[in-house]
């Protein structure tokens, strides 16, 4: 049940109270889902949904990062990832991170890790070609970005990077 209630706390936007709501399931699971799962299955009734632990370390990474705490936020994404190794999602939210936090190298390696699933994903290419660009890496974010041309000739920003990177 404490699932749901962070949850729902989440989605009216309550941070505060959705992060208190979500590290209590991570502290002492949701054993009440299991039981409810137990009591819907003597009626014949669907079950709900049950505690994911990679799934609620994800919804604090958002809350966190909702709330302003970008350590935090990274914190929980990489134990999404730890676990999920393939989470293109959790990589996609912590490079968004770095990347902000001019923490360019991990940017781009959270990046890498989520184009690995997606490689044709423009909005990544992009993000990664920036932070490419801002580390010196030109020949990295040209590639990138003739990439994202490649894909999508009209990318509204790609060719401007591209002549602005290749000036640094």
């Amino acid at each position: 049940m404490l699932t749901y209630l962070a949850e729902l706390y989440f989605a009216q936007n309550n941070l505060v109270q959705a992060r208190d709501a979500y590290e209590a399931v991570v502290a002492y699971g949701d054993k009440a889902d299991a039981a409810l799962n137990v009591e819907l299955s003597k009626k014949g009734l669907a079950y709900t949904k049950t505690f994911d632990e990679p799934e609620v370390h994800y919804s604090l990474g958002q809350t966190y990062a909702g709330l302003g705490n970008k350590q935090k936020a990274i914190e929980h994404y990489g134990l999404v990832i730890k676990s999920q190794a393939y989470s293109t999602l959790a990589h996609t939210k912590r490079g968004a991170i770095y990347m902000e936090a001019k923490q360019y190298p991990e940017a781009i390696t959270d990046f890498s890790a989520a184009l690995k699933n997606d490689p044709r994903n423009t909005e990544l290419l992009y993000k990664r070609a920036f932070s490419y660009c801002q580390i010196g890496s030109t020949a990295n974010a040209k590639a990138d970005l003739n990439t994202i041309i490649a894909i999508d000739p009209k990318h509204p920003t790609a060719k401007y990077l591209l002549k602005q990177c290749h000036r640094t």
